[in-house]
């Protein structure tokens, strides 16, 4: 075990998170009589590097590609469907991304849909991209679709 400084008081653990890992050169010595160590290098074995996870943003729920969820969501955010979902989602903003499928009713401020549905859209603002799929009704404020995009089921404004 090295020590930095002086005295080992007690027989304590390694001060300065030293481990009995870390390997000293040979120009340390330790001082038996008055027990000291001076250190001149000291190298640690190398860590296992950390892998990467990208930051979920504050208020945000993600079902992810693999993933599959069975039962419904309320969120005060944006719920995001990459993988497949069965229940109802309920939030400020759902985005249904491309690939993914869910059955549920969406009720939100904000509906984006480039997947697939099964379930009625109640939002105050609704985009079907190309790729989406929905079976069931939409009731709107503002609808956007773009070509590709299929519908089977009524589109209806909301009463303003």
């Amino acid at each position: 075990m090295v020590w930095f400084g002086k005295k080992n008081p007690k027989d304590l653990a390694a001060a300065g998170g030293l481990t009995p890992s870390a390997l000293v050169n040979e120009e340390a010595h330790f001082d038996g009589l008055k027990n000291e160590a001076s250190v001149a290098e000291l190298s640690f074995p190398p860590r296992t590097p950390i892998l990467h996870v990208e930051p979920v943003p504050v208020g945000q729920t993600i079902i992810g590609p693999d993933a599959e969820f069975k039962g419904s969501i309320t969120s005060k955010g944006v719920c995001r469907v990459v993988g497949r979902m069965e229940g109802d989602v309920t939030a400020i903003e759902v985005i249904l991304d491309l690939g993914s499928s869910m059955g549920g009713n969406i009720q939100a401020n904000t509906a984006q849909v480039q997947g697939s549905l099964t379930g009625n859209i109640t939002a105050d603002s609704v985009s079907l991209l190309a790729d989406a799929h929905v079976t069931g009704d939409i009731l709107y404020g503002s609808i956007s679709m773009e070509r590709g995009a299929h519908v089977i089921g009524n589109l209806k404004p909301q009463n303003r």
